[in-house]
């Protein structure tokens, strides 16, 4: 799990740079989000870390009534999870980034058949490699997904299902920054993402997006920009298309808490038909930030292929976190939703003990030991969604809630989404290519308690609901954890819990009981 969130401005004083096989390696594993790293005992609260790596074990131990998640060939068995993870994070004078790595590999007892590998992946890079002018920010993901949104749905990661595959993805995003005769500021940046799939070239594509942005070198209370920018998107198994636009606006700036802006310009698109057409964008937008502790921006938009809009708030307060968010745009890639339970209160917990400990690594450290005392256990789910070979217009809102109590804590996690072919021409096959929509709908609540200063108890309720055009295209699932979780040691803890899963579709539908035991070890 990856826990970020805005807290107190961290130590700026010097720190000791790596060496080039640091940063060599580090560029080449893309470096990733998300480290657990050593004992919080050593350090002193203050101390601010350059490097730190972080390797760590688990061993699971699942028996299950329907391993095949077929209740027309049911069938027990015992399923045996080991998992290797390495966590690397720090930072640098001009380099900061974080990598979580995990290969998981699973043993059945009955059905060797399926025995499988799963590969689980975050990785983020900031590099400065010329003093406030030439910068490169990278990534990588591995993960499992769903295929399609309509076929039967496991809940562990190392499932070897046909309708799971690993996909894997990255980016490089150069940037170059400068002004123009002192007065005018230029940032020229190239954007290269990839996505691939392991079993299928059904979500597999690659986008390539240049653009040149032109403002005022010094702010101003009247602002303006420029922007020039190239977008294009080829698919394994679709075709390529290419969105070009030139767009200038105004902002101006209220007060030192309110932004408001507006722009204007015109694109050029093959995206919806083969031959590209143009058209007239336009479109106003808003950023308030009363306090620290609250955010909220919108912007709306006319484009090629319609209204367009993004919405985010963000309040934090002492013991509760609330995040809304709603857009609607062309996407590359169908939605996909991270509904562990657990996402909003680890950034609030980060957040809180920004004043307790500065250095991120150790504060993750410090995050990860209140959610096991709460008893927030691994999570092993398969992302939902759908993999989609061609563009897609997609609304998408989403709502957070995170609620802490003494020993007692609520989170809430919910979002839907809705997923229309915008491109018209394209001949490929996807859930999309019998319905004319895609809709996903789902939440994930999740009650945790925390017995003793190192046992806690949590409840997880899950359901999520996935609707297309016809009968046929339809999926609903329902899961429920009771999880036990302790710490055995200053770097070890053990978790055991309990399963019940019912999924409904048109032809496979299934119920599963499972009884899992689990024991994590960091180094």
């Amino acid at each position: 799990m990856m826990c970020s969130a805005p807290g107190r401005p961290l130590d700026r004083r010097p720190r000791p740079r790596p060496g080039a096989l640091t940063c060599a390696l580090l560029a080449l594993a893309g470096v990733s989000g998300g480290s657990w790293a050593q004992e919080l005992s050593a350090p002193a609260p203050n101390a601010v870390r350059a490097w730190s790596v972080a390797p760590s074990l688990a061993i699971t131990q699942t028996f299950t009534d329907n391993v095949r998640l077929n209740d027309a060939a049911k069938r027990s068995d015992a399923v045996t999870v080991l998992t290797a993870g390495l966590s690397l994070s720090g930072r640098s004078a001009r380099v900061q980034g974080t990598l979580d790595y995990q290969l998981a590999g699973s043993m059945h007892a009955r059905e060797s058949s399926t025995n499988g590998t799963a590969n689980s992946l975050r990785a983020a890079l900031k590099s400065e490699w010329i003093d406030n002018v030439f910068f490169v920010d990278a990534g990588a993901n591995i993960s499992q997904s769903l295929i399609s949104a309509f076929g039967a749905q496991p809940v562990e990661r190392t499932s070897d299902h046909p309708n799971v595959t690993e996909v894997r993805s990255f980016n490089v995003a150069p940037t170059l920054r400068g002004t123009l005769g002192g007065q005018v500021r230029v940032d020229a940046r190239l954007n290269h993402a990839q996505q691939s799939s392991a079993n299928t070239a059904q979500g597999d594509f690659t986008t390539d997006t240049g653009s040149v942005t032109l403002g005022p070198a010094r702010p101003a209370r009247l602002g303006w920009t420029a922007v020039a920018s190239r977008h294009r998107t080829s698919y394994g198994a679709g075709r390529s298309t290419a969105t070009d636009s030139y767009t200038g606006g105004l902002n101006y700036r209220v007060d030192s808490d309110l932004l408001v802006s507006g722009r204007a310009g015109r694109e050029r698109s093959d995206v919806i038909t083969r031959e590209s057409s143009n058209s007239s964008t336009y479109g106003m937008g808003v950023e308030w930030t009363p306090t620290e502790r609250t955010r909220l921006a919108a912007q709306a938009d006319h484009r090629y292929f319609g209204n367009a809009h993004t919405l985010s708030f963000d309040h934090r307060m002492s013991r509760s976190m609330w995040r809304i968010s709603s857009s609607r745009d062309v996407s590359a890639s169908s939605p996909s939703y991270n509904d562990t339970g657990s996402v909003a209160l680890g950034d609030l917990l980060f957040a809180r003990y920004a004043s307790v400990q500065p250095d991120p690594t150790l504060r993750r450290q410090l995050v990860e030991q209140e959610l096991v005392r709460l008893g927030y256990g691994p999570d092993q789910r398969v992302s939902p969604g759908f993999l989609n070979a061609a563009t897609m217009l997609v609304s998408r809102q989403e709502v957070s809630v995170a609620l802490q109590g003494i020993r007692t804590t609520l989170t809430l996690n919910a979002y839907r989404s809705d997923s229309r072919r915008v491109d018209r021409a394209a001949n490929v096959f996807d859930d999309l290519s019998a319905a004319s929509h895609v809709r996903l709908r789902g939440f994930t609540l999740t009650l945790g308690h925390r017995l003793t200063p190192e046992t806690g108890l949590s409840l997880t309720h899950s359901q999520n609901r996935n609707r297309g055009s016809t009968l046929l295209q339809s999926s609903d699932m329902r899961s429920t954890n009771l999880n036990w979780t302790t710490r055995l040691g200053v770097r070890s803890n053990f978790s055991l819990g309990l399963r019940h899963v019912e999924f409904d579709n048109a032809t496979t539908p299934y119920n599963e009981n499972a009884l899992i035991a689990n024991l994590g070890l960091n180094f």
